[in-house]
């Protein structure tokens, strides 16, 4: 009796391995794929033990094809692999953090290295974010993700009906806002306040998790209105986080002409310190960011980084700080 093989069903480890097999003859890399299961083709090894570009290209791309396969088993612990990047994330950002603090506190920022570029960075932002909205002009909602106190696979009903809906005490503001707002969303009045947020880790590659903080659901909800607002301004300047198209287009006549080249920048929102954003951002923008951000964590008492996966706005301010001008008065 033969079974349909569905889009989405998994190969069988035989099947994966016959088929990488063939997929890396073709690509004319020398190994062998069951020798080198567990060996140098399961690890990312540097970019100077290649001396020709087309070899480390060729074992890129065999690289990939185990990364995200679930046929193989780990060769690593992905959760501790994943927790040992989020405290390494941690302590750059605490140095950034302390050479910040010292160059503003001490009123000497104008000699300080990065001083002009700061100023520039911090101009253009204020530029595009203009003056805090009130409350009452931001589009508040859910995200599909788990808060504290709630699973990850709920729904918006499901968080309607929390019990007791939970919130950092620096969001207060905002729950005396939403019970004035939302006066069907009874279950606000029964809101209890929590230390903070919850780091877990979900499922990335073979090699490593990915570490997300679980924020309380009042924090989510401002959040996700702060973060669609910021998004809604960085359109105006053609920055659509919303739309792919270019940055699809551009990817395919690079993989065809070799004219542009994507980069993957490594822990890019995780090493955002909080130093900085307050440095960039406007005051007023900087405060409202804080009030509905995560100070804490279960498993350490300070968060050093502004940004963390999971944070509704944690996009829309990693694209403010890498949007720039051309030459042309195009933003990009």
């Amino acid at each position: 009796m033969s079974t349909k093989l569905h889009f989405d069903s998994p190969f069988s480890f035989r099947k994966s391995l016959a088929i990488i097999r063939h997929v890396v003859q073709e690509l004319g890399y020398p190994f062998d794929v069951r020798e080198d299961l567990e060996g140098n083709l399961s690890q990312s090894l540097p970019i100077s033990d290649f001396s020709d570009p087309s070899m480390l290209w060729r074992h890129q791309q065999c690289l990939a094809l185990f990364k995200k396969n679930n046929a193989f088993p780990p060769v690593v612990d992905t959760t501790e692999a994943a927790l040992s990047k989020f405290l390494e994330s941690e302590d750059k950002c605490r140095q950034t953090n302390v050479r910040l603090r010292n160059k503003v506190s001490l009123r000497t920022l104008e000699r300080f290295k990065g001083a002009s570029l700061i100023f520039e960075v911090s101009r253009k932002i204020d530029h595009i974010l203009g003056p805090v909205p009130d409350l009452s002009e931001l589009d508040f909602g859910f995200g599909p993700g788990a808060n504290v106190g709630l699973s990850r696979f709920t729904s918006i009903r499901r968080k309607l009906s929390s019990p007791f809906p939970s919130l950092t005490t620096n969001a207060w503001r905002f729950l005396e806002f939403f019970q004035a707002e939302f006066p069907f969303w009874t279950n606000l009045m029964a809101s209890r306040p929590v230390q903070g947020g919850k780091l877990t880790f979900v499922p990335k590659s073979s090699m490593i998790d990915r570490p997300i903080v679980v924020e309380p659901l009042i924090n989510s909800f401002a959040q996700k209105g702060i973060g669609s607002y910021i998004r809604s301004k960085l359109r105006r300047f053609g920055c659509d986080l919303t739309d792919q198209a270019a940055n699809q287009r551009l990817a395919r006549q690079g993989s065809i002409t070799r004219e542009y080249a994507t980069i993957d920048l490594e822990s890019a929102s995780d090493t955002i310190s909080y130093e900085l954003v307050k440095a960039l951002l406007p005051p007023a923008w900087f405060d409202l960011l804080c009030e509905c951000r995560s100070n804490d964590l279960d498993r350490m008492p300070e968060l050093l980084r502004a940004c963390a996966s999971g944070r509704h706005w944690t996009d829309g301010l990693s694209s403010e700080k890498s949007h720039r001008r051309e030459g042309n008065g195009r933003w990009s």
